[in-house]
């Protein structure tokens, strides 16, 4: 176990009225904490107590940009709202002032996303914030296990069916439903001989990489300490182990890509990256993107300006970077289409923003007003 691993166990396993003894022995882990507190906003016994240890890692002027990238991306509909408040008060704090006159556009030094092999799927898959030497010994046995799998009704083939009925899914289920691209009958599901790349295994702040060899399957065992019994597995083959992830072998892309905190996400805009980690040729293409291309759905729409609202801040090249990886979009698709909004919103001119944008942002009051419905 590393001395990570160790203190937040005990963390975890301490009283609430004692647990912030532990806020800066975690803190001093520095950037492999960071991503351990963002994981336990997940948890609500432990949320609190993660954003209090981040306000601690942002006070190192070295990491404080770190903490508010990182904590920019958590998807604020997947918390309770006073932890949103809590989050967005944490960022107010190491969010740097946004420079006078500062340009929309894209940095000279953004990372490139590299797309990978055509017809392959390449993916982020987080698996626990606990029980990692558990989750290290049934991956190396070709079981990589997630965790929110701890009872029957967890199974995602059989949420899968009760939604094909159209049941209401009860209990724990909606929690389990961040896994449900495991299932490679999904549309958007996972295919065998796609790429996965797992953070934290075997510890923190290492990653591993897998191919995909099965379908999803669904099996639990005996509880561990956490208390999970990580039924959902994804049958795999292990490729490369234990690469540290500040590692010259990880690209600006990747890096940025793993910032992300949702279980499961695809990363296929940057699969050129992790085929070069795996030490094979990839395409010398790269993703410049254009402002044509599929059309934007509302869902992105939301997950972009929902994230970075249109009268706030832009978002840094890494975040663009981990975002383009997250819809599958270019880094130009990401930064022009905030762009639009923010232009559009701020009354300049906005000759390049899509009537469908502007409708999107009219209709759901993005830009801080309604506009009325023509009759």
């Amino acid at each position: 176990m590393s001395s990570l691993d160790a203190v937040l166990s005990a963390a975890s396993a301490a009283e609430p009225s004692e647990r912030i003894e532990f806020r800066d022995p975690i803190a001093a882990h520095g950037e492999n904490a960071i991503e351990a507190m963002t994981e336990w906003l997940g948890d609500s016994r432990l949320a609190a107590f993660a954003i209090r240890v981040l306000e601690v890692i942002g006070r190192d002027p070295d990491l404080r940009s770190s903490v508010a990238d990182v904590l920019q991306t958590i998807d604020r509909e997947e918390l309770p709202a006073h932890l949103g408040r809590d989050v967005e008060a944490t960022l107010a704090i190491l969010r740097p002032p946004r420079p006078v006159g500062r340009s929309g556009g894209g940095g000279s030094n953004r990372p490139v996303c590299s797309p990978g092999v055509d017809g392959r799927g390449y993916w982020v898959m987080r698996t626990s914030a606990d029980d990692h030497a558990y989750i290290w010994a049934e991956a190396q046995r070709g079981r990589l296990r997630q965790g929110w799998g701890w009872n029957e009704a967890m199974n995602l083939d059989t949420i899968a069916e009760t939604l094909r009925r159209g049941g209401e899914l009860t209990g724990d289920q909606p929690l389990t439903m961040r896994a449900r691209r495991m299932r490679s009958s999904e549309p958007d599901g996972m295919r065998v001989g796609d790429i996965v790349v797992a953070p934290n295994l075997p510890v923190w702040g290492e990653l591993s990489v897998f191919r995909v060899a099965g379908s999803y399957e669904y099996a639990m065992d005996p509880p561990q300490p956490s208390g999970d019994r990580f039924g959902h597995i994804l049958p795999v083959k292990l490729l490369v182990a234990a690469v540290d992830r500040r590692s010259p072998r990880v690209s600006d892309a990747l890096r940025a890509s793993l910032r992300v905190q949702t279980r499961l996400y695809n990363i296929t805009a940057v699969g050129g990256e992790v085929e070069r980690l795996l030490g094979r040729e990839a395409p010398t293409r790269t993703t410049t993107g254009s402002r044509q291309g599929a059309a934007w759905t509302e869902a992105e729409y939301a997950t972009l300006f929902g994230r970075f609202p249109p009268k706030g801040e832009r978002p840094s090249d890494d975040q663009i970077t981990a975002l383009a990886a997250e819809l599958g979009r270019s880094f130009d698709a990401i930064g022009w289409q905030w762009q639009d909004g923010e232009r559009y919103c701020s009354g300049a001119s906005a000759s390049t923003t899509s009537d469908a944008l502007k409708s999107w942002l009219d209709r759901t009051g993005a830009c801080g007003r309604r506009r009325p419905t023509p009759i």
